[in-house]
C-alpha cells in the first residue's frame, strides 16, 4: 500500500519535470559525460545554487551513462557503487538517481508556426488564446517550448493543447514576463523534445510538493502517519464476510514547479 502511494507520488513529480523550459539534448549515439557537465554549466550561468542539485535519469539513459569511463573510474576515488551496484551516485555536482517513472513527452502533431498572441495579455498571465495563420491542427504536448517577439524568456506548455485552424488556448510557465500591448509573433523552441524521454536536473527548491493530513473518520479506528513531510491516513476495518482485517491508506497531495530557473531537462534519444 505505502509502496503504491510512493510510486504514485513519484510519478506525479516526474510529470512536473516537463515544466522546465530549458532543455539540453543527449549526445547522439554514444552519450558523453559532457552532457551532464553541460547541465551543470547551464544552471550555474542562471545563478542556481551549487548545493542541493539533483539529476534524475530514465532507465535507458542511466544505463548509457553508467558505462562511461568517468563514471566507472569513480571506483578509483573509493566509490565502488557504480561498479558493484550500478548506482550513479554523485556526478558533476548532482546527486544522481535512476527513476522508472520518468515521462516521455507526447508527440507533436500541431505546430506553433505562424501563431501570434492576443492584442493584450497582462503581465504575469499563465494562459492565453493564440491565433494560428497556417491552420495546422493537432496536439501540442506539454513540454513544448516557445518564445514571444520582444521577450527573451523561453516559455513551456504546462498542459497539452490542441491546435485548431483558428488557434488554441495554451497554458504555460513561467508567468508572462513582459506585458503584451499588441499582437506578437510566437516562435517554436529550437530544441526538439517531441516523443523523447524527459530526464531532468534541478535544485531542491525548483519543485514544491505539499501534503495535507486527512481527517480521521468517526466510528472506526484510524491514525495519521507522518514521515519526512508526507502524511498518510490509515483506516482499519473488519470484513465479517471474509473474516479478515482491511487496512486502507490514502494521502492528499499536490505540487507544481515553483521556479523554472532552477531546473533543466535532459532530452533522451
Amino acid at each position: 500500500g505505502v509502496q503504491a502511494i510512493a510510486q504514485d507520488v513519484d510519478s506525479f513529480l516526474c510529470g512536473l519535470l516537463v515544466g522546465f523550459p530549458y532543455k539540453r539534448v543527449q549526445t547522439a549515439g554514444t552519450v558523453k559525460i559532457d552532457d551532464i557537465a553541460g547541465l551543470s554549466a547551464d544552471m550555474s550561468v542562471r545563478k542556481v545554487p551549487l548545493t542541493d542539485r539533483y539529476l534524475v535519469l530514465d532507465p535507458l539513459s542511466a544505463a548509457k551513462y553508467k558505462v562511461l569511463g568517468p563514471v566507472l573510474d569513480a571506483g578509483q576515488r573509493g566509490n565502488q557503487n557504480a561498479i558493484n551496484d550500478a548506482q550513479l551516485g554523485r556526478l558533476m555536482g548532482f546527486d544522481t538517481y535512476e527513476d522508472q517513472n520518468i515521462k516521455t513527452e507526447g508527440t507533436m502533431v500541431g505546430t506553433l508556426a505562424g501563431c501570434s498572441t492576443p492584442a493584450t495579455v497582462a503581465l504575469g498571465a499563465e494562459s492565453m488564446t493564440v491565433t494560428d495563420t497556417d491552420a495546422t491542427p493537432g496536439l501540442l504536448p506539454a513540454g513544448t517550448t516557445f518564445t514571444i517577439a520582444g521577450d527573451t524568456q523561453i516559455y513551456v506548455l504546462t498542459d497539452d493543447a490542441t491546435q485548431a485552424a483558428t488557434g488554441c488556448l495554451i497554458k504555460f510557465a513561467p508567468p508572462l514576463q513582459v506585458a503584451i500591448t499588441s499582437a506578437k509573433a510566437i516562435s517554436a523552441g529550437t530544441v526538439a523534445s517531441s516523443g523523447k524521454t524527459e530526464s531532468a536536473a534541478f535544485h531542491k527548491n525548483a519543485i514544491d510538493l505539499v501534503t495535507c493530513p486527512l481527517a480521521k473518520p468517526l466510528g472506526t479506528p484510524s491514525e495519521v502517519i507522518s514521515d519526512n513531510g508526507m502524511s498518510i491516513r490509515v483506516v482499519y476495518t473488519f470484513d465479517q464476510t471474509t473474516w479478515s482485517d482491511i487496512i486502507a491508506l490514502d494521502v492528499l497531495y499536490g505540487g507544481r514547479v515553483m521556479d523554472v530557473e532552477l531546473g533543466e531537462r535532459l532530452i533522451g534519444q
